[in-house]
């Protein structure tokens, strides 16, 4: 009964979504539109509206940023304290665009949509500990700011026309054209189709997930955690290494630290779990030996596999907790990935402005920001905090672009 007025609740929610994209009337011309209405292409549509421009943004939900809500288990860990271009897939592409101030940047970004945000070590969440409320005040500052959300529209080409650009767009809320002074790319790897087809593009492939591993019993050890430091070693050598929370899966190793992990995994490399770093064998052997057990050091499951691996030698037993080792096979769950790898190649876009090198877009004034660029970061804010500046950064130089 319980699952059927859930059903229920979410097709009248989606009808009423429908209906509410249907009735918008999507203008025949504005100086910005912005492909994709998720995280940086709210944040565009923002930055080009505060700066003068009339904006239009082109969403293939029925709803932009929906994607949000989902964002840090439905928290939002909105951006990172200590955002720096290090943290980054090219951080020469990045520099320009993060500044001196990156994290000044972005709050004083959410402190104009009203939001009030609280801090947990480096990660920056909204004061509720809920992502809706990262959502409504940008959708709110949307509408304030007179962005034209068209929703239920997926853009199905960018095209010059010698006179700016003309986006053609088709969906469930209707189809039509559009034509802007300047183009925002705002929509990930999904709007590959509709892209001008010189502009260089790297292959999407999901990232920060799950690693499915072999050579240890993780049918035995399915959702325990532990905290401690992973070496992700590649023919013998060191690759990355992670400290943090990990969450045993029956097909192998989740928790952020191996999110991070996934960004740099192959498969075949060895992943090396040290389950007590702030212990050196000698010392956990000795506990082990008082204890008879190795339950006074580690999770009961845990505890219990370390005993039968290490055949009750204490010795041989706290070797196994600094160094259990098994093989990656690859990456898993891919399905909820926090992010993906690829897009747009940024060789072909200024890192200053984000414009696209017109001879390889076909003309001027095609920008684009957020995931649609072939930029990753780790989990922990840096890939939306990545998304609400480059989102604005393209903003301000796609207005700025419209009335030249």
């Amino acid at each position: 009964m319980g699952e059927r007025r859930q059903g229920s609740s979410r097709m009248r929610a989606r009808a009423r979504e429908l209906d509410e994209a249907r009735t918008f009337k999507v203008p025949s011309s504005c100086d910005v539109a912005v492909v994709g209405g998720g995280a940086s292409g709210l944040a565009a549509a923002i930055a080009a509206a505060k700066a003068g421009a009339s904006a239009v943004v082109l969403e293939q939900d029925l709803v932009c940023g929906r994607k949000i809500l989902a964002t840090g288990n439905g928290r939002c860990n909105f951006a990172a304290a200590d955002l720096a271009p290090s943290a980054y897939s090219c951080p020469e592409f990045v520099a320009p665009v993060l500044g001196a101030h990156p994290a000044d940047e972005v709050l004083a970004f959410f402190l104009e949509c009203g939001l009030a945000w609280t801090q947990d070590e480096t990660r920056l969440y909204p004061l509720s500990r809920q992502a809706a409320s990262v959502r409504d005040v940008l959708l709110a500052r949307a509408d304030r700011a007179g962005v034209a959300l068209a929703c239920a529209r997926g853009v199905q080409k960018v095209m010059p026309d010698g006179n700016g650009w003309t986006l053609a767009y088709a969906g469930e809320a209707g189809q039509g054209t559009l034509h802007a002074s300047a183009v925002i790319l705002a929509g990930g790897g999904s709007q590959a189709a509709s892209l001008p087809p010189q502009l260089p593009q790297v292959a999407k492939e999901p990232i920060l997930c799950p690693l499915a591993a072999t050579g240890l019993p993780f049918s035995r050890l399915d959702g325990r955690r532990a905290h401690g430091k992973a070496t992700l070693l590649r023919r013998g050598k060191t690759v990355a290494i992670e400290e943090g929370e990990f969450l045993f899966r029956s097909y192998g190793v989740s928790g952020i630290a191996a999110f991070n992990l996934s960004r740099e995994a192959e498969p075949g490399d060895t992943l090396v779990l040290d389950l007590a770093p702030g212990y050196v064998a000698s010392q956990l052997a000795r506990l082990i030996g008082l204890a008879g057990s190795a339950a006074g050091v580690a999770d009961p499951a845990l505890a219990a596999l370390i005993s039968d691996l290490g055949g009750q030698d204490p010795k041989r037993m706290a070797e196994l907790l600094k160094g259990l080792s098994c093989r990656i096979e690859g990456r898993a769950d891919m399905a909820h990935a926090q992010v993906t790898r690829g897009g747009l190649a940024t060789s072909a876009f200024s890192p200053e402005t984000l414009e696209a090198d017109p001879a390889q877009a076909g003309g001027h004034g095609l920008f684009a920001c957020g995931e649609a660029l072939d930029v990753d970061g780790p989990c922990g804010g840096y890939n939306l905090g990545w998304a609400w500046l480059s989102g604005v950064r393209a903003g301000e130089m796609a207005a700025a672009c419209s009335r030249t």
